[in-house]
């Protein structure tokens, strides 16, 4: 899996691009530790190019959620879209990391209306 990085004035962004499930999942967690490693535990996950998430890749989040937020920092996720918003609504994952920040609530589920008619 191709996955970029780069450094900005809020911490690090990570944008993976594929699916983040399977041995993908592994790579994800690596760039985040190196990521924190430098000293900055503040870390924006860039999913506009993310199509899918399996259940590891949502156990990885949550983990990681918590682990950057004992550290003093945080997980942002950002631009959560199409069928990955799908899985998040489903899973109500915005619910499991609302509780360990407010930077961890994906931007496009704040409301039903972002994901459309969804019945």
């Amino acid at each position: 899996m191709r996955m970029e990085t780069s450094k900005g004035n809020e911490g690090w962004v990570v944008a993976p691009e594929g699916p983040l499930a399977g041995e993908a999942v592994d790579a994800f967690l690596r760039k985040v530790e190196a990521c924190v490693r430098t000293g900055d535990p503040r870390v924006a996950l860039d999913c506009a190019r993310v199509p899918y998430m399996d259940s590891r890749g949502l156990d990885a989040l949550v983990s990681t959620c918590r682990e950057l937020f004992a550290r003093g920092g945080a997980l942002e996720i950002r631009h959560v879209e199409g069928a990955l918003a799908l899985i998040f609504r489903a899973t109500r994952m915005e619910r499991h990391l609302d509780r360990l920040g407010p930077r961890a609530t994906p931007d496009r589920l704040a409301s039903p209306a972002a994901l459309g008619a969804v019945a």
